[in-house]
């Protein structure tokens, strides 16, 4: 019992010399204590040959020197015992001879194997301790069992720190590109282990116990038994990109920024456009109201003037709402009874006096109700109704239909309009685009522009499909 709780600890080798030395005496109690005669106690010499063996195995190659010369001296006396043959005992000792020689060629290579693999070893962590990229190795169960030191400098975290860690510590404290916990579950590792699947360039961002965040690069490699398929291991290496992240968020931000110079000089320069048309004719009827004296003639100017007013600030109030929907959410806190509200909406569009075309409705009784704001959802439903009203020539038709369809509202205003040319459908709901380059059709071109951002909050979504000389349909879709 004492020599096994020896075996068990570091003093281990204590217990193997313990253990061989007390066989040893076993043998020699044997030979010469037990009555029997020579030739009988010459048999229990094949016993020694575990004594060299178990030494040979756990002690050093002085020690089991040391057994070996007690084992010649005990085989050599045989020589001198009366009645034992000689043959007998000159086997005996080629034989341990033999043995010793086949353990110390064992020994030797075992020494030159060990020496081979502690140099491997020696070069394999000299290699992953001068990479630059992390390295970690994970069990099975995914507990890390070794790191080199850019791993360590990469996470922020000593070798104390990470060895023993799975990537189901909450600790990692990990997140996806866009900010959204990583669950340590779907690490690379996690799944290779699951899988069997090496992975390959997984970002993921990984905060440092001081907070700091590093993005990293992930891939991760399974290790194998031969004949399983299943990992004992997986590799994972890593690079630090969080420098390479905030080149490529500043050059993100630049970009945007000129897109956002880009678009407001675009904005501006359409704008003044629209602007110079009516001040234009505003100043024109300004300049001829103050030289002439005719009632009639200033009359006609002064409605002139009052019409472009009114345009301009119509205009103004169409950017503001383009403004304020590019630059904030709106609040949908209102329950909308949604087909008398198209019905009104329809029957604002057409009541107009200038010539339209006939207005069909397919609008159901039924009660829907939709969560938005009443007044921009009014002014997108306009300006779509409108559009159709204002390209349909006055012998046309304007059909609306509303229904539901897999549990959101479905608009379609169906005109027979002029329609749109395939390869302009793209640009309809661009701020200030017009078919018309030279600005000559009424409108600003900010109506659909408007009413798609309008819908778009409302979490819906608006199509359009056109044909040259038939007409076009506008699809809105609200939940």
């Amino acid at each position: 019992g004492a020599i096994y709780a020896l075996s068990r600890t570091q003093y281990y080798r204590y217990g193997a010399f313990t253990l061989v030395t007390a066989f040893l005496l076993f043998v020699l109690f044997v030979l010469f204590l037990i009555p029997v005669g020579g030739g009988e106690r010459l048999l229990v010499l094949k016993y020694l040959v575990f004594v060299l063996m178990l030494s040979d195995l756990f002690m050093r190659r002085i020690i089991t020197t040391g057994f070996l010369v007690i084992i010649y001296a005990i085989v050599i006396a045989f020589f001198f015992v009366p009645g034992v043959p000689f043959i007998y005992v000159f086997s005996y000792l080629v034989f341990f001879i033999l043995i010793s020689l086949l353990g110390s060629i064992s020994s030797v290579a075992s020494m030159i194997y060990r020496q081979q693999l502690m140099d491997s070893e020696d070069r394999y962590r000299s290699v992953v301790s001068a990479l630059s990229e992390g390295v970690v190795l994970q069990a099975k169960d995914g507990t890390i069992q070794a790191s080199n030191q850019a791993a360590e400098r990469i996470l922020g975290l000593t070798v104390d720190q990470m060895m023993g860690r799975t990537s189901l510590d909450p600790r990692w404290r990990a997140i996806h590109e866009d900010g959204t916990p990583f669950p340590g579950e779907t690490h690379p590792a996690m799944v290779t282990l699951r899988t069997g699947e090496p992975q390959s360039n997984v970002i993921m961002g990984v905060h440092h116990p001081d907070d700091t965040l590093v993005w990293i690069s992930i891939n991760s490699h399974p290790l194998t038994r031969p004949g399983e398929t299943q990992p004992y291991a997986v590799v994972t290496s890593f690079t630090d990109i969080t420098e390479l992240r905030q080149v490529q968020q500043r050059e993100f931000e630049i970009a945007l920024e000129r897109e956002r110079v880009t678009m407001l000089t675009q904005f501006v320069q359409n704008a003044a456009h629209e602007f110079r048309t009516p001040l234009g004719i505003i100043n024109s009827s300004g300049y001829l109201m103050a030289r002439t004296d005719d009632a009639d003639q200033r009359a006609v100017k002064q409605a002139q003037i009052e019409r472009e007013v009114h345009r301009i600030a119509r205009l103004v109030d169409m950017m503001l709402s383009l403004v304020k929907l590019e630059g904030k959410q709106l609040e949908l806190g209102t329950q909308i009874d949604f087909h008398p509200f198209l019905r009104s909406i329809c029957a604002s569009v057409f009541s107009v006096e200038a010539p339209s075309p006939s207005l069909h409705i397919e609008i159901p009784d039924d009660k829907i109700m939709v969560r938005g704001d009443l007044a921009y959802l009014t002014e997108a439903f306009w300006q779509i109704l409108e559009n159709a009203r204002r390209f349909t020539l006055p012998d046309g038709s304007v059909t609306v239909v509303s229904r539901v369809i897999d549990g959101e509202v479905c608009v379609q205003v169906i005109d027979t309009g002029v329609g749109i040319a395939p390869e302009k459908l793209a640009h309809i709901f661009d701020s200030f685009w017009r078919e018309d380059q030279a600005h000559t059709t009424p409108g600003f071109g900010l109506g659909l522009a408007i009413a798609r951002r309008v819908i778009e909050q409302h979490g819906g979504t608006i199509q359009v499909e056109s044909a040259v000389g038939i007409g076009t349909t506008m699809q809105v879709r609200l939940p």
